[in-house]
Order: C-alpha cells, then structure tokens, then sequence
C-alpha cells in the first residue's frame, strides 16, 4: 500500500489520462454519431408523439365543451327561438380547437416520415478517417511526452550546483505545508510524473483525514544525496478512529530545472502500524 501513489482504475480516469488531441477527436466522434441521431430521430419522434397527445387532448377538451352548447343549441331550438351569434362563435372556437390540434399533430407525422428517409449514421469513409486520426494521435502523443519527459530529465542531470534547500529542509516545508491544510501548494512539491500518477481528489482527502487526527511529524532523516537525487525517510503518525496511526516513508527527490530546488518523485512505504 503506497500511501503517496494512490491509482484509482476507472473508465473515466483512463479516458481523461489518454493524449489530449486523442480525447477531443473522442468527444468530436461521439457528437458526431449523437448529433445525427438526435435530429434525425429523436427529437423528430418526441415532436410527433408530443403532437399526437395535443391533438388526443384538444379533441377531448371539444368534447367536454361541446356538451352544453349541444345541449343549449337544443334548447333554443325548442322554444322555436333563433340561435344567438354567441353559439355560433363558440362552436366555431372549438372547431378551430380540434382542426388546429389534428393539424399540429399531422405536420410533426410528416416531419418524422420526412426525417425516417435521411440515414443518421454517417458515411463509412468519414468513420474510417475518425479512426485512423484517432489511432495516430494516440501513438503520436506519447511519443512526444517521452521525448519531453526525457529533455526535462537531462535538464535536471545537467544541473551540478546544489539546490537551494537541502532535502530535509524540502520535506519538511512540504509537511508543513500540508499541516496549513494548503494541499494545492503541496501537491506543486510532487514532481510531473509523479502527479500522473495519482489522482489529487484522493491526494487531498488522504491528507485531510490525517490532518484531522492531528498529523505529527516524528523525524526527518536524510539518506543519501547527489547532485540530482536524494532519499529521504520520514516517519509521522496521526490519530486514526480507534488508535495512533504510525506511518514511515522513504521518498525519493530530483532536483528542478529552472527553480533549483527539489520535488518528490516516488514514496515508498517502510512500515505502517496503527
């Protein structure tokens, strides 16, 4: 259990750390497929299954209104009286009801014949084209990430003069930081590669809950040094829901290109009792 590297394996996490062009033709292609089958068949049978239930409601409501001016109409027509322009007009509105509604429901009925002739999939070769830039980026972008990470290494080799904090004056700014509860200036102490491989949600939460247990660092302990490297142990312990949680890491520093100071490339844990 690496308390540092902590690599949660899912689906969203192993598309988001896919090369960024590879990820944008991803989202590109997906639209590309969903758009189509929106317009060209989802929405145009909403519209006429929305259109089918307003025409079945304006009919029903006619129906229900209809009732008394049918049984008014008749009335008048009894006493031998004629029929006041009020009735007229208000079989007429309801006319208007029922011819609008089925005329509504009509045009979105053509809308979804007219739409079922268009195939929403789109052509073989534009599928085919998406695929190979897709497998080319993918190929291409790691390439040029080794090509980058391998530089910055022959940077940070290259650099002789020594860095501007020793290693435990490094480590212990970082726990010091991290006690401030200042996780987003800690996590800048963890090198490139290490920060791929972790996920800094988890990296947060793992340090917050220790930082509730009241987190102490016991000591510091360099190791050995060079010009580019060092190792550094640590042991700190926290209290945990039922017990003291004692912890001891071996953490492995390069030094920075550019700003002369160290970053924690890996930890590795030495013990963990609790």
């Amino acid at each position: 259990m690496n308390l540092l590297d902590t690599e949660a394996i899912d689906i969203w996490k192993l598309f988001a750390e896919a090369p960024v062009f590879s990820r944008y033709i991803t989202i590109a292609g997906i639209l590309a497929l969903l758009a189509p089958l929106f317009l060209l068949r989802v929405l145009p049978f909403l519209l006429a299954t929305i259109g089918w239930i307003l025409n079945l409601f304006a009919i029903a409501v006619a129906d229900l209104l209809v009732f008394p001016e049918s049984l008014l109409s008749s009335r008048i027509r009894n006493r031998r009286k004629t029929l006041p322009l009020l009735i007229y007009a208000y079989g007429g509105a309801l006319r208007f009801l029922v011819c609008g509604g089925d005329s509504i429901a009509r045009g979105l009925k053509n809308l979804l014949t007219h739409s079922l002739r268009f195939p929403w999939l789109p052509p073989k070769h534009w599928l085919f084209g998406l695929s190979l830039a897709l497998l080319v980026s993918w190929i291409y972008q790691p390439a040029m990430k080794q090509l980058e990470a391998a530089h910055q290494d022959y940077i940070i080799r290259s650099q002789n003069h020594p860095a501007r904090r020793t290693p435990a004056q490094f480590v212990g700014d970082y726990f010091n930081t991290i006690k401030a509860e200042n996780y987003s200036t800690a996590w800048t102490y963890l090198s490139p590669a290490f920060q791929n491989r972790n996920d800094y949600n988890s990296y947060t939460d793992w340090w917050r809950k220790a930082n509730q247990g009241d987190l102490i660092v016991n000591t510091i302990l360099p190791r050995s040094t060079s010009n580019d490297t060092s190792e550094v142990d640590v042991k700190f312990q926290y209290q945990g829901k039922k017990r003291i949680i004692h912890i001891s890491l071996r953490l492995m520093l390069i030094k920075t290109s550019g700003r002369n100071d160290w970053l924690i490339d890996r930890s590795n844990e030495l013990n963990f009792s609790g």
